[in-house]
């Protein structure tokens, strides 16, 4: 291994090439990586342990192991420790040709142990670092994490100089972290940590609870105006039904056979006429159950009908007693006064017999009123 001294104090640098002494590999790594005496250094846990060294990212003693090493150069910018490593771990100017001056594999790779001839040649050579124990422990971690993602470093191709100043932008894949002249300090650009992923997935889930609990609301909302939605549906349909009253009495008295038998045929086929006309012989009223049956009777038969109908249709006279419109004021009347069927069906056999009266009466009246 290189033993030649240290360029600089590790005060007025930043990174530094270390040799491994437990896998005698080499690599950069932040100064701040190192203990106080300059005898050992952290390495984190991830497999991609570029992505900790480009931000410097502080130990953490907790999940970071330690490891003897022996401090080789110290250096202004990662490039130049990059290069210092490179050139440490190059075994031969046949390997320097395939991997292409300047060029850096994304992947360290470990020299065979059996190989002799490597070994014996040259034990100054050694492969790059490759904390074995450290990366392949992190691989079986479930969990992900956003550090672990790849960093592909681009360096110049061609001879490097020495007095180079200004060093050549990091790009990853997600960030990109700009480096400054040497010596200037290197931040990172919007970098999530993992306590800040963590506080906005709790950020998410908190309004995800918001928004389940104002679906619910609004669900009991939409239950609530349906219910007045159907209400006001039905009232409207019973102002319908109440507007129907004056095309329902437009209809009355009946004064024909025919009008008779299509009022019938309305009272079987529509409901809102039907309910209509039981409301109209309900309100009627009466002192008695026979003023209450001759008022109705008044109001739904003309006399003139009513003298070509009787009862039971004695005598060539139209049937009633099995009339829909009889059967439902019937109904009525006995609600009303809490009379017997055969009581009610005396009341408008007499109401019928009378028709003819009632006609006499009616042309006596009108002749007396014209005269």
């Amino acid at each position: 291994m290189n033993n030649q001294p240290l360029l600089m104090n590790s005060q007025s640098k930043e990174f530094a090439v270390v040799y491994f002494c437990s896998d005698k590999t080499t690599s950069e790594i932040p100064v701040s990586w190192l203990t106080e005496n300059e005898s050992a250094c952290w390495w984190p846990p991830s497999r991609y342990a570029s992505s900790y060294i480009v931000n410097k990212y502080n130990p953490d003693p907790q999940t970071w192991t330690k490891h003897a090493v022996k401090v080789e150069f110290y250096c202004a910018s990662l490039k130049l420790a990059r290069k210092k490593a490179d050139d440490l771990n190059c075994t031969t100017e046949d390997d320097d040709l395939q991997r292409g001056r300047g060029q850096r594999k994304l992947k360290r790779i470990i020299k065979d142990k059996g190989d002799k001839s490597d070994s014996e040649s040259d034990n100054s050579h050694d492969s790059p670092p490759h904390i074995e124990n450290h990366r392949q422990v992190s691989s079986l971690r479930h969990d992900f994490n956003v550090l672990d993602i790849p960093i592909v470093i681009a360096e110049e191709d061609g001879a490097y100089s020495q007095a180079m100043e200004h060093e050549i932008p990091v790009v990853s894949n997600m960030y990109a972290v700009s480096d400054a002249s040497e010596g200037s300090s290197r931040k990172s650009q919007g970098y999530p940590t993992n306590q800040e992923l963590k506080d906005s997935m709790d950020r998410l889930i908190k309004q995800s609870a918001e928004l389940q609990q104002d679906l619910k609301q609004i669900l009991l909302y939409q239950k609530s105006i349906d219910k007045r939605l159907s209400k006001i549906e039905q009232n409207k349909q019973q102002i319908s039904v109440n507007n129907d009253n004056s095309a329902l009495t437009s209809l009355l008295p009946i004064n024909s056979i025919n009008r008779l038998q299509e009022f019938e045929d309305l009272l079987t086929s529509n409901e809102e006429i039907r309910d209509a006309f039981k409301r109209y012989i309900s309100n009627i009223g009466g002192k008695s159950p026979r003023d209450n049956v001759y008022r109705i009777f008044s109001k739904i038969y003309s006399n003139n009908l009513a003298n070509l109908c009787s009862w039971l249709g004695q005598r060539n006279n139209f049937r009633v007693c099995d009339l829909h419109s009889m059967k439902m004021i019937k109904d009525a009347v006995m609600l009303l006064f809490s009379i017997k069927e055969n009581e009610f069906e005396a009341i408008a056999k007499e109401w019928f017999r009378l028709a003819k009266n009632r006609i006499i009466q009616a042309n006596k009246k009108n002749k007396k009123n014209q005269d």
